[in-house]
């Protein structure tokens, strides 16, 4: 099955869902505020949507000691990945691999970031896993830009 032709029977899926089972529940919990917005203007009652974001709880980082935590959050990953530098435009994209999260549309972007910025010395980090994982990777090497993604797992 194509991308496309899933996006349209997951897109039918969601209207059908709207109109014929969210409206009979006591509450419809979402994952995220964009995703309460649209149901809302969607007609489903406001009073039956809780959000609850999806997330880490973490410790807070106090302003001062945030270039040190960066600093060392940089020099462990490139450890880890034994990488040679620390330096450039790191970006981290954590999320199930499955189709509506868009990786594709991720990579596509990242690999005009790779050529037509090179001297950013960017990298791609993917935190998850999902049904897409393999063709994500495959794909990754088809762009022609595996030696800047790093699949972390998990």
């Amino acid at each position: 099955m194509r991308a496309n032709d899933l996006q349209v029977k997951l897109k039918l899926f969601e209207i059908i869902y709207e109109k014929t089972t969210i409206p009979y529940f006591d509450r419809c919990l979402t994952v995220a505020t964009s995703d309460g917005e649209l149901l809302a203007e969607r007609g489903i009652d406001r009073k039956i949507i809780r959000v609850h974001l999806n997330g880490v709880d973490r410790d807070l980082i106090s302003f001062t000691d945030r270039p040190r935590v960066y600093n060392q959050v940089r020099e462990d990953w490139a450890k880890f990945l034994g990488l040679k530098s620390t330096s450039g435009f790191w970006v981290g994209v954590v999320g199930r691999l499955a189709i509506e999260k868009q990786y594709d549309k991720i990579l596509n972007a990242m690999k005009s970031i790779f050529t037509e910025g090179e001297h950013l010395n960017a990298r791609l980090f993917c935190f998850g896993s999902g049904p897409l994982e393999v063709g994500l990777k495959e794909l990754t090497k088809e762009l022609q830009i595996e030696h800047r993604v790093h699949w972390m797992g998990y």
